[in-house]
């Protein structure tokens, strides 16, 4: 069972996921994760992709087979992206970063939607339904809401999606305090603006209609362990559903 965790930079993904997995441990439930190495518990998925900081070209080669089974078999999904890449106004050197970070997520997906994880709950940090935050928003627009939708509609859907969100100005004011900016960000005055496009892209997004689950978490009013508890009920609910 695959379970994505997508939202805007500063949101508290990590935050959720952590707790994630110690609830997920103390249920008893099986999980592995591709966030950190250290938080994975699945030995059949390797550091080399448990731990997201440490991804670099060894990993995109190996995922490289795994991601052109994806796209052959979602070829609308594949000429979407690949215009969608075209028209970025990013240099040629960011569109690579851009297409190896689509290669490497498309590639994971693919190799984790294996049987032998069936019966494991993988948590995937900014996983494959992520690629919309590089190919439909930047700091100057927004996608269409047609073309954010579109989008969903073409993506092989993950068992469970959890969209997290939060007010701009929160998640301008956290960025601020880290000071870990996209470098996407070419200048200081494009943060904000940088910040309201992604907002706006998830809010588009969490609106999709969605072929599977999706859940959504406003970490700047809701309670992290009400969305951790909310989301453990549904995986075991899903788990005890497909071992039937």
């Amino acid at each position: 069972m695959i379970i994505e965790f997508s939202g805007p930079s500063g949101v508290g993904k990590t935050t959720c996921i952590r707790q994630l997995i110690v609830e997920l441990e103390q249920r008893g439930i099986p999980n592995g994760c591709v966030h950190s190495a250290a938080l994975n518990n699945c030995p059949a998925i390797p550091a080399g992709l448990s731990e997201v900081e440490g991804q670099n070209w060894k990993t995109d080669l190996r995922m490289l087979p795994w991601a052109i089974a994806l796209f052959l078999r979602h070829p609308a999904l594949a000429a979407f992206i690949v215009t969608r890449l075209w028209q970025l106004p990013e240099d040629p050197r960011e569109k690579l970063a851009i297409f190896r970070s689509i290669i490497r997520k498309a590639g994971i997906r693919t190799y984790l939607d294996r049987r032998r994880f069936r019966d494991f709950a993988v948590v995937v940090d900014e996983g494959l339904v992520h690629v919309a935050h590089n190919l439909l928003m930047s700091a100057h627009s927004v996608a269409t809401r047609d073309d954010v939708h579109r989008f969903m509609a073409l993506l092989p859907s993950p068992d469970l999606l959890m969209i997290v969100t939060a007010e701009p100005q929160v998640l301008v004011e956290r960025l601020m305090r880290r000071g870990d900016l996209s470098p996407r960000i070419k200048a200081p005055g494009q943060l904000e603006s940088f910040v309201r496009n992604a907002w706006g892209l998830f809010e588009l997004m969490a609106a999709a209609p969605a072929s599977q689950p999706m859940q959504l978490w406003r970490s700047d009013i809701q309670d992290v362990g009400q969305a951790v508890s909310q989301l453990a009920d549904d995986i075991a609910s899903s788990l005890a559903g497909a071992s039937k």
